[in-house]
């Protein structure tokens, strides 16, 4: 049997399972699954229906579907995990249903044993963050969502990070189905790689207030490796939680905050965790994958979407790369909507281990990674004292936060994603001198202050 996300066409438990799953500003999850067997749905017996994994309401599965129809009182369709046997996997579909991966994901984080290279101080005047703080542009009245193994408040207030951390808004959905003995209130988690990226994103933005979505399980004090990860639906489910909260909960009044930045330091380190080449259900290279489909979805919706290149760059990629250091860029990673990011020291120098571009072919844009940001300087300690902040994983909550700060005055409806991530990569700055795009950097180490100049703020 193999695990598969399967799009299936909408019935009663299906609605109501995605509703659940898209309540908003809730400390508990009620009655949390699919209230019906796999043949209630029109599935046949040798499916087996994960009924604790909440059906996500997909619209109509195709690029460009309207956004309404993506509620899950209008969705035609919606997608569920369920095993299946391995030859329905092989074909693509189950019961006349396409099927999808729902690839493993880890943390982009890895610490090849060189010591930290500056501080997150250091890292601030490297990308000019100091000047648009001056400015007035913190954050302020930005939430960023930080996708992640969740965040340990305790610890940020102990390193000084004051910012505040949304408690209306839980996702707790791993907990739940897990049956870990209850839902883990946001900012209640233990130290780790999301407290990590939280400090990352308090570094442009200290006024921002993040949301806390724990996607991956994580262990306290221990590196990225097999012990933390989790998988691409319930990345997907999150998403679908999070765009309720943004256009439901708070919708166009904007009551409590006037944008949305998603910071996302995880991805797929190798094909082999993915369907083979050339399935019509693969995710690495398909942009109509349900979690792309999402990410296109939500960008429309002007929601700044930021993403980790990876870390498996030729010098010294992580041994979960297997040895592969070409079209290691993949899935959401690159996706032409977001903004990709690599890493480079705080001497401007690339980290081995950052992946390098061109991104996969087939996902739209081979122009990956599209800018770089600091990486392996000593900040939040959260693997332990000494230890740096490293990976892609920290370059893209550091630009996460960068881009939060810009929002505190660009209004996301009038420079939607594509116009501020368009000034971020012309602004950027190649410590070789040589403009454009290249393999390494993308269009160069962020300048926030330029870019902000160039915004007209």
């Amino acid at each position: 049997m193999v695990r598969v996300l399967i799009e299936i066409e909408s019935h009663e438990p299906l609605m109501e399972s995605a509703a659940r799953s898209m309540s908003v500003e809730k400390s508990a999850i009620p009655e949390p699954g699919i209230k019906a067997t796999a043949t209630d749905i029109g599935l046949s017996s040798d499916v087996i229906l994960d009924t604790s994994f909440e059906a996500i309401a997909v619209g109509t599965g195709e690029p460009g579907a309207d956004l309404a129809s993506f509620e899950p009182g209008q969705s035609p369709k919606f997608v569920v995990r369920a095993d299946v046997p391995e030859s329905a996997a092989e074909s693509g579909s189950v019961n006349g249903r396409r099927l999808f991966s729902d690839p493993g994901i880890a943390p982009i984080q890895i610490c090849p044993g060189d010591p930290a290279l500056g501080t997150d101080i250091d890292a601030s005047v490297q990308h000019n963050i100091p000047a648009i703080h001056q400015r007035g542009l913190t954050g302020d009245r930005v939430a960023v969502a930080i996708m992640d193994t969740g965040i340990s408040s305790q610890h940020l207030a102990g390193k000084n990070k004051t910012g505040v951390i949304e408690t209306n808004v839980v996702w707790n959905a791993l907990a739940a189905i897990s049956g870990n003995g209850g839902l883990t209130p946001p900012g209640g988690h233990a130290v780790g790689h999301g407290t990590m990226c939280a400090f990352d994103v308090l570094i442009g933005s200290p006024d921002a207030r993040l949301l806390d979505y724990p996607i991956m399980h994580g262990f306290a004090g221990q590196p990225a490796g097999s012990s933390i990860g989790g998988f691409l639906g319930d990345v997907l489910q999150a998403y679908a939680h999070l765009e309720a909260f943004w256009s439901v909960s708070f919708g166009g009044a904007r009551q409590k905050y006037d944008a949305l930045v998603i910071s996302n330091s995880w991805g797929v380190f190798h094909p082999s965790w993915d369907f083979p080449d050339n399935h019509p259900g693969r995710y690495i290279d398909n942009p109509n994958h349900p979690f792309n489909l999402r990410v296109e979805a939500m960008v429309r919706q002007n929601i700044d979407i930021i993403f980790a290149a990876g870390n498996c760059g030729s010098n010294c990629p992580d041994s979960r790369c297997g040895g592969v250091v070409t079209d290691t860029i993949t899935g959401a990673n690159a996706h032409p909507d977001v903004l990709t990011l690599a890493g480079v020291d705080t001497s401007d120098l690339r980290v081995g281990y950052s992946s390098q571009g061109p991104a996969i072919p087939g996902m739209g844009q081979s122009d990956k990674p599209d800018v770089a940001c600091a990486t392996h300087f000593l900040g939040s300690e959260a693997f332990g004292t000494g230890q740096p902040d490293s990976g892609t994983s920290t370059s893209c909550p550091v630009a996460a936060g960068c881009v939060a700060a810009l929002r505190t005055q660009l209004n996301q409806a009038m420079f939607p994603p594509a116009r501020m991530f368009d000034e971020i990569r012309a602004t950027a700055r190649q410590p070789s001198g040589v403009a454009g795009w290249n393999a390494d950097l993308g269009f160069g180490i962020v300048d926030i202050d330029q870019a902000a100049q160039s915004l007209g703020i």
